[in-house]
């Protein structure tokens, strides 16, 4: 199987269309359609990094006709952060707008105990008792 097979497939399992992938990594999907069909090495650096990025394999990889994950020390996710970001970049406008929605409900909820609960803890002193400990 060629590098450039292999490489739909990659998208295409990530991806819901070639067309979600054009628009989640900002390629045009023209580019990603012509790197597919008149290869890899015959697209722009830039396109490339860009390509590779979207789909968090390493470009010296693929440069060397391998498809090899991108893995950085750098990297503050964990898988499962990961698989959401793969899924929400595949979304539409619509389901972007709905996960945002809800996990800016989701998020308001959660300080808002957070609040209430220290509230609470003030009221009982709690947090008093605390603060002196914390003193000596």
């Amino acid at each position: 199987m060629t590098i450039e097979k292999r490489l739909k497939h990659l998208i295409l399992s990530q991806y819901k269309s070639l067309m979600a992938f054009a628009n989640a990594t900002g390629v045009p999907y023209t580019t990603v359609d012509s790197m597919l069909k008149r290869g890899v090495m015959n697209a722009g650096v830039g396109k490339v990094i860009k390509i590779c990025r979207g789909l968090g394999i390493s470009a010296d990889g693929l440069a060397d006709g391998k498809i090899i994950p991108y893995e950085t020390s750098e990297s503050k996710f964990n898988g499962k952060e990961e698989e959401f970001l793969r899924k929400y970049r595949a979304l539409d406008e619509r389901g972007k707008k709905a996960i945002d929605e809800t996990l800016s409900r989701e998020y308001d909820y959660s300080i808002h105990e957070l609040t209430s609960a220290e509230l609470d803890a003030m009221f009982k002193g709690e947090l008093k008792e605390i603060a002196k400990q914390k003193m000596e």
